[in-house]
């Protein structure tokens, strides 16, 4: 489970919430040489409407090999005036 996080629109999508956005998650490691666990292609949309589906998930890949998926507990977007920003917490990965 990932710490809750927000990041503006603008920076995340440039405000279109069906524009593509990448997400890649990294296995930290100690030694600085962080393994790249998979990536995601989707949208605002995408993971606000996967938000509270228990059966709603994201496949993690790399290289073409699931490394399990990405599930969104809970997203929002705050302050739809001139500079919202997307809220999410209770992300969980499964491998």
């Amino acid at each position: 489970v990932w710490k809750p996080f927000s990041v503006s629109l603008e920076k995340l999508c440039a405000g279109d919430k069906d524009r593509q956005i990448l997400i890649e998650v990294f296995d930290w490691e100690k030694s600085g040489k962080h393994q790249v666990m998979g990536q995601i292609q989707t949208t605002v949309n995408a993971l606000l409407f996967l938000v509270g589906g228990s059966n709603r998930n994201l496949e993690l890949k790399h290289k073409k090999r699931s490394y399990g998926f990405i599930q969104v507990d809970t997203a929002s977007i705050v302050g739809e005036g001139s500079t919202p920003s997307m809220t999410a917490g209770d992300i969980t990965g499964k491998a």
